[in-house]
């Protein structure tokens, strides 16, 4: 068992940064002023909500916040923000005693620690969003086949749906994942 757990959240930085320079911290009584929920403040700042609705319209809330602090959407919110919430921001690294010595001992450079952790981080993310990219009967199925060995027989029978049913989903399940997968590519080299 790793001795070490660090735990990390992946937040906007654009949007915290346009807060604090406007000369506010974020809060239940800034998102009052600047007229927005609290809980949707929260979910933009952790990426879990874009600041569009579905029809491609601001959510009212966001263009409340950008004329408090005086800022177009585009200068707090990236693409893949918009496009793309995360399901998941913070992760935990567990890390053994000699991961940590060395860390330290090679390099005795914090950043470089932190490079590693951070990467290590990242890829934990990637793939908890992958998963939840997949609906929970996809995920269902990915699981039972690859980790618990079972037969597409086996799952149809439990399912009430026939054997290739399943192995479509698992092939629909499969792809989503690929796709999601070129974005770890870097991570895994």
């Amino acid at each position: 068992m790793n001795e070490y757990r660090i735990d990390s959240k992946i937040r906007n930085n654009l949007l915290l940064s346009a807060i604090e320079g406007a000369g506010h911290r974020t809060g239940g009584i800034f998102a009052a002023q600047a007229g927005i929920s609290y809980s949707l403040l929260v979910n933009l700042i952790n990426m879990k909500k874009s600041p569009y609705l579905r029809n491609g319209e601001l959510n009212q809330g966001v263009a409340n916040l950008c004329v408090f602090i005086n800022a177009m959407p585009s200068e707090l919110f990236n693409d893949q923000q918009i496009q793309r919430p995360i399901i998941d921001n913070k992760t935990t690294v567990q890390l053994s005693s000699s991961e940590i010595a060395g860390y330290i001992e090679s390099n005795n450079q914090p950043d470089i620690m932190l490079e590693k952790i951070e990467e290590k981080s990242l890829v934990k993310t990637a793939m908890s969003n992958a998963l939840g990219m997949l609906t929970d009967r996809e995920r269902d199925i990915v699981t039972r086949r690859s980790v618990d060995g079972e037969t597409f027989d086996s799952i149809a029978s439990s399912e009430g749906v026939t054997r290739e049913r399943i192995r479509q989903i698992e092939q629909k399940a499969l792809r989503k994942l690929r796709h999601e997968s070129r974005g770890l590519h870097g991570f895994m080299q």
